[in-house]
């Protein structure tokens, strides 16, 4: 079946469906814990993901955050995390819970 401009509509399998229900209740509870979470998305230290709480501790909305460097964002707003960033027992880790 095709739509008015002639791409395929798609029924998603049953497993797909409950995959992004499943994703939606994960994404509920991450952005709604009390702890401020940021994950990093590379070696470069890019954020690709931050909680409400994280957002609520620097003052910034969440989609300004999103994108940033972690080192340029963290310098300004959290300095005491750059150590922690840059220490090699963490290199490896790419999700960090944040208390204030």
């Amino acid at each position: 079946m095709k739509d008015r401009k002639g791409s395929r509509n798609r029924e998603y399998p049953a497993a797909f469906s409950e995959y992004i229900t499943k994703f939606q209740e994960l994404k509920a509870v991450f952005d709604n814990l009390p702890e401020g979470v940021v994950g990093i998305l590379d070696v470069d230290l890019n954020i690709a993901t931050a909680n409400k709480a994280f957002s609520k501790m620097l003052k910034l909305a969440v989609n300004n955050i999103v994108g940033q460097n972690a080192t340029k964002l963290f310098r300004k707003n959290v300095p005491d995390l750059i150590e922690l960033l840059t220490a090699s027992e963490f290199q490896s880790r790419s999700t960090f819970l944040i208390k204030k």
